[in-house]
C-alpha cells in the first residue's frame, strides 16, 4: 500500500502523543461522538484501526472487547499496539461486531481504501449487528482547507490529505457494504487559553514551520471557526467530520 501516513507522522510521533496526553479533553467530544455513531454493546468485538495514541480507550465500557491495530511502527512502539497491514488484519472472518477508523483513510488513495475495505468486509459479521464505522475530514470543508493549506504549509512533511465526499459511499458499495447512513457532526476542540491551544496544534500537527503563536492563532482564525471568552481566556474552534456508518450487503 502507498500512502502518506507513515510521511506524515515521520520524527513526530512523540509530539503527537504529548498533545494528547498534556491536553486530554481537546478532543473529548471528538471521542464521545465517534463511540456515539459505534453504538456499541456489551460484549461487542470493537476494532479500532489506525488506533493512534489509544485515548478512545477511555470512552469505552469496559464490557467492550476492545481491539487496537496500529499501521505505523512508530506509534506501535509506543503504544505497544499490535502493528499490521490495512490489507492484513490477523482476526478470523466474520469474528467482529464494530469497526472503526477514524480521521487517517485519507492518507490512502482508493485503490488502497478498496483493499481495506475487503479485509474490513472479511472479518466483520454478517449481520446488523456487524458495523463499520468510517470518519474523516469532509472534502472542501474548512478543515481540507486547514490542514491541506496550512498545515501543509508549517509541516516539513506536508500534508496532502485526499478527503471524503458522500459520493465516496459508491466504493464501499462496490466492495460489498450497504451504507445506512452518512453524519456530518460538528464539535468543539476546548482549549483553556490560547498559549494551550497553540502548543497542542504545533505538536498535534507537526508545525515545525512554524515561527510564533501568533501565526497559529492567526491561522486558526483564517480558517476555522474561532472563538474566544474573554472573561477567562478559554477558546475553542469547530471542528467536523464526515461519517459512513455500513453494513455487509446481503444482496
Amino acid at each position: 500500500m502507498t500512502s502518506t501516513y507513515n510521511k506524515t507522522f515521520d520524527n513526530r510521533v512523540k509530539n503527537y502523543i504529548y498533545a494528547q496526553e498534556k491536553y486530554p479533553n481537546v478532543m473529548k467530544n471528538e471521542f464521545e461522538i465517534a463511540i456515539k455513531i459505534c453504538e456499541l454493546k456489551s460484549n461487542d468485538k470493537f476494532v479500532n484501526i489506525p488506533a493512534d495514541n489509544g485515548f478512545l480507550f477511555n470512552y469505552i465500557d469496559k464490557t467492550i472487547e476492545y481491539i487496537p491495530f496500529e499501521i505505523n511502527e512508530n506509534f506501535s512502539k509506543e503504544t505497544n499496539y499490535k502493528l499490521c497491514k490495512l490489507n492484513n488484519l490477523p482476526l478470523e472472518n466474520n469474528s467482529i461486531d464494530k469497526i472503526l477508523s477514524l480521521a487517517s483513510l485519507h492518507h490512502f488513495n482508493n485503490n488502497d481504501r478498496e483493499e481495506f475495505y475487503k479485509e474490513i468486509k472479511r472479518i466483520l459479521k454478517v449481520n446488523n449487528n456487524g458495523i463499520f464505522i468510517l470518519g474523516d475530514v469532509l472534502k472542501n470543508s474548512k478543515q481540507d482547507k486547514f490542514l491541506n493549506e496550512f498545515v501543509n504549509k508549517y509541516n516539513s512533511n506536508g500534508h496532502q490529505g485526499i478527503f471524503f465526499h458522500e459520493n465516496d459511499k459508491f466504493l464501499l458499495e462496490k466492495c460489498g457494504f450497504n451504507v445506512i447512513e452518512i453524519e456530518y457532526p460538528k464539535y468543539k476542540w476546548n482549549f483553556t487559553s490560547k498559549d494551550e491551544m497553540c502548543d497542542y496544534c504545533i505538536n498535534l500537527f507537526g508545525l515545525d514551520l512554524i515561527i510564533s503563536n501568533e501565526d497559529v492563532i492567526n491561522g486558526i482564525k483564517t480558517y476555522l471557526d474561532f472563538y474566544e471568552n474573554k472573561d477567562d481566556g478559554c477558546c475553542y474552534f469547530i471542528w467536523q467530520l464526515i461519517y459512513f456508518k455500513s453494513t455487509i450487503s446481503l444482496i
